[in-house]
């Protein structure tokens, strides 16, 4: 019962992970569409490359993959597929890559910096001084109208 449910809750949730149908057609189509859209992608990257950057390498290396893409998705899908994988592959390394490399340096630049100067001005925005200066903990806000809810913007 519960799986079932699961099922349908990642279904709706995540509609992308369900199986695709398994009809040779329809993964046919899948793949010719996607196929085609990533070719005119590269081939238009690729003409801005050449005509807005004047760079002949970058455009002959972006229009050459992309006739690879289009021409290994009709005759040869199982060659798209691997070399798909391969991009994925490369695309999750670069951006962990800069995750890393983008993130961390701005925490330490940022954060830490922030921190050491609200420490050194004795500032507690989030009022979490431990032990705090009344015996509950509690904080007193002033009372809200009845109808704030109704203007919540």
């Amino acid at each position: 019962m519960t799986e079932d449910l699961d099922k349908t809750v990642m279904s709706v949730v995540w509609p992308w992970r369900r199986r695709q149908s398994s009809s040779a057609d329809t993964s046919a189509k899948e793949l010719l569409r996607r196929s085609l859209i990533q070719g005119l992608v590269m081939m238009t990257v690729g003409a801005v490359v050449f005509f807005g950057f004047r760079h002949r390498l970058g455009a002959s290396i972006l229009l050459c993959l992309a006739a690879f893409v289009l021409i290994s998705a009709r005759l040869a899908p199982r060659l798209y597929s691997a070399f798909q994988r391969a991009l994925d592959a490369l695309v999750g390394w670069i951006s962990t890559g800069i995750t890393w490399l983008l993130l961390v340096p701005f925490f330490y630049l940022c954060f830490v910096p922030g921190r050491l100067l609200l420490l050194l001005l004795r500032r507690d925005p989030m009022r979490r001084r431990w032990p705090c200066p009344d015996s509950t903990c509690w904080q007193a806000h002033a009372d809200l109208p009845e109808d704030h809810f109704k203007r919540q913007f």
